[in-house]
């Protein structure tokens, strides 16, 4: 019988979380062995995750979730600055594409209010649409329902097709690399766009296309905003 081993703490699984607490308990002066059934560290669910630094919109006030994802996500940025390692804080564009979807958006930022997530967009994103229904009060309701359905149908089908464009872009310059199933997919979903674009009408396509622009300025100042923070 081999004789048995005496260690202080043993971290089954040499992933993200396995190595954080590694680390927690040898800094804290602990004995420590980390098994991993895997050839390499990082290799097993680790390697599959979104690269994502979550928010925390989503999760229900004052839950578990919902504080641990908030603190985390500043530490985690804390810890990337002051060691040097590369990350982007781009934001998060929620983007509603349907008439119950716009509904439910109220519904979000008051979760991301309460959890204390940022909102920047949400004030602008509002007095836009404010101001699009304002410009068309001369509808009926039924009308300036449809027109709604319009315009959201021609906003999210202009970046559907902007997408399948960079898609077919990257495959001419080689850096995507995909099979012939793949670009005929690519193919199907331009011509579904553009034929939806059509059918939405000129005014909703105009409608859509101004929104669009109109929120870049916001988008390439809250870069800029988020640039300086970074380096200070």
């Amino acid at each position: 019988m081999l004789p048995m081993e005496q260690i202080e703490a043993v971290v089954i699984g040499a992933g993200v979380v396995g190595l954080a607490v590694g680390r927690a308990l040898a800094l804290a002066g602990r004995e420590v062995l980390v098994v991993e059934s895997e050839n390499a560290i990082g290799t097993g669910t680790s390697s599959r995750n979104s690269e994502v630094i979550h928010a925390g919109i989503y999760y229900p006030a004052g839950s578990l979730k919902a504080r641990l994802c908030v603190q985390g996500k500043q530490m985690l940025y804390a810890y990337c600055a002051e060691r040097g390692v590369a990350h982007r804080q781009l934001g998060k564009l929620i983007v509603a594409t349907s008439p119950e979807q716009v509904l439910a958006l109220d519904g979000i930022m008051a979760k991301a209010a309460a959890n204390g997530t940022p909102r920047n967009a949400h004030l602008f994103s509002t007095s836009l649409v404010t101001l699009v229904i304002l410009m068309n009060s001369s509808r009926t309701m039924a009308s300036m329902f449809e027109f709604l359905i319009l315009l959201t149908t021609a906003i999210s089908l202009v970046i559907y097709f902007g997408c399948a464009a960079a898609a077919f872009r990257l495959i001419q310059t080689g850096i995507l690399k995909v099979g012939a199933g793949f670009k005929v997919i690519l193919l199907l979903a331009a011509i579904y766009s553009c034929w939806t674009i059509y059918g939405a009408g000129t005014e909703a396509l105009l409608w859509g296309i101004a929104l669009l622009l109109a929120g870049f300025p916001v988008f390439w100042l809250l870069r800029l905003a988020r640039g300086s923070k970074a380096a200070t």
